[in-house]
């Protein structure tokens, strides 16, 4: 099997290079550093990074004329088409498998499906196991790892004291407090510190966490915060 140019390298490289000469020739291999290019996602990143961006493809050689999964597959091929499914599966692309195929160089899904369950127990054992993808594991979850627990995103220390805050100055405003109050409780040191609290966070708490009480003692900055105002 061997890697030649795509027509769309063809077309990206004659828009980048305007005037020059085309060295990627849809058909014709592909040499990197003056060597041909060898096949192998997992392995070799240039090869990877070119097929990422269509620019390659793998066409077949007569020596290539053999089953693709069939007894005659070697231990070596099983390792490398393994470690292109981990690479695709762990994939942010979301590849489907008819996708996977044609990245591995095959025309059909069901050599993939076949490399997976004919030989996935032994490759998991021996080169470990797929990355879980939800799409594929109503089929292929015995061969892939256990998904992930998404962790609950983390709460900033400075919210949890605005929320905390706001929730003083709900009940304070309930039981009816003098300004003066409020600003202990709620931990500022002068009354104006409660005025700029409410000015700058009153919009988010009021949304996340509810609206103050009517009161028609408190002072106007508070009252478009108000309940009756909501």
């Amino acid at each position: 099997m061997k890697v030649v140019w795509t027509e769309k390298a063809e077309q990206d490289y004659a828009s980048r290079h305007p005037g020059k000469k085309n060295k990627r020739k849809a058909g014709t291999e592909v040499l990197y550093d003056g060597k041909t290019l060898l096949v192998s996602m997992a392995e070799n990143a240039v090869y990877r990074a070119y097929k990422l961006r269509g620019w390659v493809m793998t066409v077949k050689t007569p020596e290539d004329e053999r089953p693709a999964t069939g007894a005659h597959i070697t231990e070596d091929e099983k390792k490398e088409r393994w470690r292109t499914l981990q690479e695709l599966f762990a994939s942010d692309q979301n590849y489907t498998l008819r996708e996977m195929a044609a990245v591995m160089g095959y025309k059909s899904a069901d050599v993939v499906s076949r490399l997976i369950h004919n030989h996935g127990e032994t490759l998991v054992k021996k080169y470990g196991a797929l990355p879980y993808k939800a799409c594929f594991a109503r089929w292929y979850s015995k061969y892939m790892e256990s998904p992930r627990k998404e962790q609950p995103p983390k709460v900033d220390a400075r919210v949890l004291k605005q929320n905390s805050r706001w929730k003083i100055l709900i009940k304070d405003i309930k039981k009816k407090k003098q300004l003066e109050e409020i600003a202990r409780d709620m931990g500022c040191r002068r009354v104006s510190s409660v005025r700029q609290f409410v000015c700058d966070h009153g919009v988010r708490l009021t949304k996340e966490i509810g609206p103050l009480p009517f009161s028609p003692v408190m002072p106007k900055y508070m009252q478009r915060f108000m309940q009756f105002m909501a």
